[in-house]
């Protein structure tokens, strides 16, 4: 099981493989609108993380279809997270693990006719051995290949 966190200067950021919590600290609980928000993997479409110096902050932000944010930085955006100079590396981890995970879940499914039903069912099940696929995700996927 994935699990990866990242602290920075107004939240911290924890994944676990299906879903990115972002926990406010700080002041920051007041200025984004709560405390803790939970979004699916499924719902996010990228991660954008800015780089930080020695006298600028950076920030990640989690963007998903149709959120539409006009915010040019991450001030009030519920799903950012400012970060030092000194954590950034734990925030480029972050965007690589929760990158990973969105090309894997991508790739589960074949573009149509690659296989057998029960080929693509054996391959299903080879993912979960593999630690690379959790059941749900077994059956959401075993249950678009059966049409359900």
């Amino acid at each position: 099981m994935i699990h990866r966190e990242a602290r920075g200067q107004t939240g911290t950021v924890v994944f676990d493989g299906e879903f990115v919590t972002i926990v406010r600290s700080g002041l920051s609980r007041l200025t984004t609108g709560r405390p803790t928000k939970r979004i699916a993997l499924a719902d996010i479409s990228a991660v954008e993380v800015t780089s930080a110096g020695h006298l600028v902050s950076g920030y990640i932000r989690f963007a998903s279809p149709g959120a539409g944010s006009t915010k040019k930085g991450p001030a009030g955006d519920e799903t950012a997270v400012v970060f030092t100079k000194s954590q950034a590396s734990a925030f480029e981890e972050m965007r690589a693990a929760v990158e990973e995970a969105i090309g894997r879940k991508q790739t589960i499914l074949p573009a149509g006719g690659a296989g057998s039903l029960a080929d693509e069912l054996t391959k299903l099940a080879r993912l979960i051995e593999l630690e690379l696929l959790t059941r749900e995700e077994f059956e959401e996927a075993k249950a678009k290949l059966l049409g359900r």
